[in-house]
């Protein structure tokens, strides 16, 4: 009888050890299953993936400051417009009607000489066009960067800075100096704009419908 005992126990403690031992408990045969295919993704709604440049023009920083932040955000290249003479705090004083910048946004054939010309600019598909507002429209000097760069086929979109005028018809005054471009809206920006505001802006100005 004993006998019988112990090789009924024997039994028993193989089967028990053989179950522990099942493919069901081990965690590695779950993780070598073949995993679900990714949804296919949503083509109503994607990023172009095209190069972008941001050409900005800053006398006090304020536009260098966003073009710095449009740079982060969607890792472009930059070009910064520089007038062959630089403007001073006298030249930007709209309180004197003879000031250099008054007489310049006054005068509709003025063109200030820059320096440079950007010369890899075929390279880019999107083109960031930054620049502060005077007294209501884009600075002279942008026309002269349009006028002397050919922006044919590219996407153009402006944006500009102010204390507290708007963009106004200060980008669509523009549009004819690049016709052959297709031009975004723009916006103007505050000075300190926040990064997840820029960020926003440019997802959904550079996403296809």
């Amino acid at each position: 009888m004993k006998m019988l005992v112990s090789y009924l126990m024997l039994i028993s403690g193989i089967i028990l050890s053989a179950g522990a031992c099942s493919p069901i408990n081990e965690p590695q045969q779950i993780e070598e299953q073949t995993p679900a295919p990714d949804p296919e993704p949503d083509t109503d709604s994607q990023p172009t993936g095209e190069k972008i440049l941001v050409v900005y023009f800053s006398c006090t920083n304020t536009t260098k400051g966003i073009a710095e932040r449009i740079v982060e955000v969607s890792n472009a290249a930059t070009w910064r417009i520089e007038p062959e003479v630089a403007y001073t705090s006298a030249d930007l004083n709209y309180n004197n009607s003879s000031s250099r910048a008054n007489r310049e946004q006054n005068d509709p054939s003025a063109r200030p000489a820059i320096k440079g010309h950007c010369d890899n600019l075929a390279a880019y598909d999107v083109v960031f066009l930054g620049y502060p507002i005077w007294w209501g429209k884009a600075p002279k000097v942008i026309f002269t960067f349009l006028e002397n760069h050919d922006l044919a086929g590219k996407t153009i979109v402006p944006f500009c800075t102010s204390h507290s005028s708007g963009i106004g018809s200060s980008d669509t005054d523009l549009h004819r100096l690049a016709g052959d471009a297709e031009w975004k809206p723009g916006r103007r920006f505050k000075g300190n704009e926040s990064k997840e505001t820029i960020e926003e802006w440019i997802k959904t100005t550079l996403t296809k419908e």
